[in-house]
């Protein structure tokens, strides 16, 4: 009996492994943070036509700009985007621009964002209701604000305001990886995700949203990098597809897929564990290997994480690369939930690089 129950256990912890294996070669996270005309966002095929107008924005690009970060954030999250800022100043980059993507919610008196805005100049905010299903018109809005606002940049980077990003690194590492053709997205790129169907989860689709099994390929909405020409691309046939209301899925997948845009992966460069972040801002002699992280919207730790990076630029002799086995993340900084297993009687959501 108890033999019978053990090979049944070793059987489904079998494939457990299995599953957790293949999803993490393929699939990464989701987000999973007045114009007096306003912004034009379409649902083709006559749903809906929905107008936004822009309560807020930032003045154009400088011909000194080498790209524009356009980060998407709620309302609320005034500690996130103060940490952003300390962040790309320490990071020493001046020739990034920060573009502050928010929409309106109740919980956020406006009188607060208009004064931060008259100190910083970098919120694009938007008449439109803070929601999950809103992120994809949040998302199209800061495309466009992007063409309309900052044609001649290089790059066009997307993020959310809890990810850390080590900006100097990643425009290096897109350098590095630059192809012939200007029709190119960089970031985390998610291989044949599975569409989820449980409507326990706050990601499910349904087969009417979506069709299939599997998503196209894509980049996680986290952080990418991308061209004007690239957005270009996608932003012509905006009209011509069904809006999908998960905005990485519809934006780098869909769309740029119509657009023929090339997809490439830079997944070695990101981790999903907030925990690799924390070991890398704690010990100031050793480079740290990843570029993007998330946070789990620890303001402090994007500051820290960026001010352990700052210290490792350019050389310093007090900062090393990570050589031997003893100095690897993978060794000595414990995961406590490596699988994102459930703490309560609730369906997982597995995230993948």
């Amino acid at each position: 009996m108890w033999g019978q129950k053990l090979k049944v256990w070793i059987l489904c912890s079998a494939l457990v492994i299995l599953h957790v294996t293949f999803s993490v070669l393929s699939f990464g996270p989701f987000d999973p943070g007045g114009r007096s005309g306003g912004v034009l966002v379409k649902e083709n095929r006559g749903v809906l036509v929905k107008e936004t107008k822009i309560l807020l924005e930032p003045s154009s690009c400088s011909i000194s700009d080498l790209g524009i970060i356009l980060v998407h954030s709620h309302a609320a999250n005034f500690d996130l985007r103060a940490s952003q800022r300390k962040s790309k100043k320490l990071s020493e980059s001046e020739n990034l621009k920060f573009v502050f993507i928010l929409f309106q919610s109740p919980s956020v008196e406006a009188t607060k964002l208009v004064a931060e805005h008259a100190i910083h100049g970098d919120i694009l905010l938007c008449d439109a209701a803070e929601s999950y299903h809103s992120l994809v018109y949040k998302h199209i809005i800061g495309l466009l604000w992007t063409q309309l606002n900052c044609p001649h940049v290089k790059y066009v980077i997307k993020m959310d305001d809890d990810i850390y990003v080590d900006f100097p690194g990643l425009v290096s590492v897109v350098g590095k990886n630059m192809v012939h053709s200007s029709m190119w997205m960089m970031g985390l790129l998610q291989i044949k995700l599975p569409i989820l169907r449980n409507k326990m989860s706050k990601w499910a689709v349904s087969e009417e949203d979506f069709s299939g099994h599997f998503y196209p390929d894509f980049l996680s909405g986290w952080c990418y990098v991308s061209t004007p020409e690239a957005v270009r691309g996608i932003l012509s046939i905006v009209d011509n597809e069904d809006l999908f209301w998960i905005d990485d899925v519809w934006v780098t997948g869909v769309l740029a897929g119509r657009a023929g845009v090339e997809l490439i992966s830079l997944n070695l460069y990101y981790t999903v564990y907030s925990g690799h972040l924390s070991c890398c801002a704690a010990d100031t002699s050793l480079l740290c290997p990843y570029l993007a992280a998330p946070s789990d919207g620890d303001s402090l730790l994007i500051e820290q994480a960026a001010s352990q990076a700052s210290n490792c630029r350019a050389g310093r002799k007090d900062c090393v690369k990570r050589r031997t086995k003893e100095q690897s993340l993978l060794t000595n900084c414990q995961i406590t939930n490596p699988l994102f297993l459930p703490s309560s009687r609730v369906f997982a959501e597995v995230i993948v690089v």
